[in-house]
Formats: C-alpha cells, structure tokens, sequence
C-alpha cells in the first residue's frame, strides 16, 4: 500500500504543478487523469481479457476509491 501512495503522492504533486503552469481549472484535471486512467488500463491489460471486462474492473476501482474518500472526508468532518 505504501508504493500505492507513494506514486499517487508523486503523481499529484506532478499534475498541480503541471495544471498551476498550464492555468488548467479542476474539470479539465479530473478530465485529463480520467483520460489518462482509461487509456493505461487499456494499455496495460492482461492477454486473454476482453475489454468489457476491463472496462469493469476500471469502473470497479473508481468507484472504491471514490467511496474510499467520502469516508476519509466523512471522517475529517467529524473530527
């Protein structure tokens, strides 16, 4: 997990760099690392899995994590 969340911590500091340079607004963020998320699955799928169940597991994770951070906010607020 440790890894996980040092690439995620290394590609968050690059994309606020990198949008702060280029003025890029939040929907144009969340669009580009959708954009990119997407196209890394499809890049790195396993022979032998089609692409309805890529598509799946994608939708899968997203949804864990996004669920994962409205229990990490959920959390901070009652704190």
């Amino acid at each position: 997990m440790e890894k996980i969340r040092g690439l995620a911590a290394a590609t968050l500091d690059f994309v606020t760099e990198y949008a702060h340079t280029n003025g890029m607004n939040n929907t144009e963020i969340m669009n580009a690392l959708a954009h990119i998320y997407v196209i890394y699955g499809f890049a790195v799928k396993l022979e032998g899995s089609s692409d309805e169940g890529l598509k799946t597991a994608l939708v899968d994770c997203v949804v864990a994590s996004v669920d994962h951070m409205i229990e990490v906010s959920a959390d901070a607020e009652k704190a």
